[in-house]
């Protein structure tokens, strides 16, 4: 987001960029600031899979937006889904291994976000040169559907 969002707005002619970050910005640290308990109370699973469609639906609006009162509504989403994924798939990936393995797996976890964010953003700058500056917002919106579409494959846990 905070690459390409910028970078967006600019190839469009779209003044307000910068209200496109803070509403991101603002929504993300509003969720986590009254809702962070939400994955321990109503399970990661059920979190993680609201969490990715609302992410799916603000990228979605920012691929499409024909203007940038829409994008920022796209960002704001994009900022409400996205604040939860990470204690969210936390919390199922803690609750599917022993206790003793739980630190392993907290590692793991994050080893695997950091490699996501390292990849990411050369990815995007790829797929932004070869499709323009809407081409990353489409890409997270079907890498988060993939991810969705994972999720929601686990089995339950006992």
């Amino acid at each position: 987001m905070t690459t390409f969002l910028p970078l967006h707005y600019q190839a469009r002619g779209w003044g307000g960029a910068g209200l496109g970050m803070i509403g991101f910005v603002a929504a993300y640290i509003l969720v986590r600031l009254f809702l962070a308990h939400l994955p321990d109370r109503q399970g990661g699973m059920r979190v993680g899979i609201a969490s990715l469609a609302l992410q799916v639906l603000g990228q979605l609006l920012l691929w499409w937006a024909p203007g940038p009162a829409l994008a920022l509504l796209g960002a704001v989403v994009s900022g409400l889904g996205f604040s939860l994924v990470f204690p969210a798939m936390g919390v199922e990936a803690t609750r599917r291994v022993p206790a003793g393995q739980r630190g392993q797996a907290v590692g793991n976890f994050i080893a695997f976000f950091d490699l996501a964010l390292g990849l990411g953003g050369p990815l995007l700058g790829l797929a932004a040169t070869l499709g323009g500056s809407a081409a990353p917002f489409l890409v997270g919106a079907i890498s988060t559907l993939a991810a969705l579409l994972l999720l929601r494959r686990l089995p339950p846990v006992a």
